[in-house]
């Protein structure tokens, strides 16, 4: 006889919503997902499910849920809920043990039997990717009644957010414009953010204010951000992506289709491109 197949949450669609958005004015992660058979199989109607989960995250216990007291999260377990709730708890859970403030959450049914939305906040865009994703492991492992590393995943997503969180001095400004009501965005994988919106916006990076030229200058002189801001505000712009590696300059082209063109990330007057790149070698 052959094992039977191991159940698998499926991922619909994935986004980033790091501006304000319909769910709420900060960043969140938004999955799409499909539980499958699971829709008729609430948390009580999964054996062990409870037990094992709140033995591998006990400080799931401190999640009011909609219960609005300690334990509120624990309660509806007990009384029956649908993993894309769970999946949302635990995402930000997460976080929470990686070192992240985040408290913003929502998962909602979302047309067909089985299929749901989960939202939840995010600081840094990697890091909450992979604390949905971490989150739709565990399930997946409870359920097989499968061990996992906790503690091992929760420093990787540790280390993840301490290489993209932003620098001291970004950190300072934005945590006091936080404080002062002033929403932010993270324009970049760096310490690039704008402050506001609208006509009210103005961006730093790290201590350097938009209020300069000096910003404009350093912006317009790195093609791959130049192309992140225009794409951010709907300008339409080419496929691509940075590398100094060939063999991932090959990865790129593949997936973006030939032929490519090669450019210097930062140079000016033409220098050091190359157009009409057909095939691996020419590249």
């Amino acid at each position: 006889m052959t094992e039977p197949e191991r159940f698998r949450i499926q991922v619909l669609e994935r986004l980033a919503l790091m501006g304000p958005n319909l769910y709420a004015h900060r960043p969140c992660i938004k999955w799409k997902i499909d539980i499958g058979p699971f829709e008729e199989r609430p948390t009580t109607a999964i054996d062990g499910f409870t037990d094992a989960l709140k033995a591998l995250v006990p400080s799931l216990i401190e999640h009011r849920c909609s219960e609005g007291v300690r334990g509120g999260f624990f309660t509806r377990l007990e009384e029956g809920t649908w993993l894309g709730h769970v999946m949302e708890h635990v995402a930000l859970e997460l976080e929470s043990l990686a070192g992240i403030e985040v408290a913003f959450g929502r998962a909602r049914e979302a047309g067909p039997p089985g299929v749901y939305n989960v939202i939840y906040e995010c600081e840094e865009r990697e890091t909450g990717i992979l604390a949905g994703e971490l989150a739709i492991e565990i399930i997946e492992a409870l359920i097989a009644g499968e061990p996992f590393a906790l503690d091992e995943r929760i420093s990787e997503l540790r280390r993840l957010y301490e290489r993209n969180s932003l620098g001291p001095s970004t950190r300072s400004i934005v945590d006091a414009a936080t404080r002062r009501d002033i929403p932010y965005i993270r324009l970049d994988d760096l310490n690039l953010v704008q402050l506001g919106y609208g006509s009210n916006a103005r961006k730093i990076q790290a201590t350097i204010a938009s209020t300069t030229k000096y910003m404009g200058v350093e912006i317009a002189g790195d093609k791959d951000i130049t192309k992140t801001i225009l794409g951010f505000h709907g300008v339409p712009v080419p496929r691509g992506d940075s590398t100094r590696h060939l063999e991932q300059a090959i990865r790129i082209a593949n997936r973006i289709g030939w032929p490519v063109v090669v450019k210097p990330l930062d140079a000016s007057h033409g220098r050091g491109i190359v157009t009409n790149i057909h095939n691996e070698e020419e590249l």
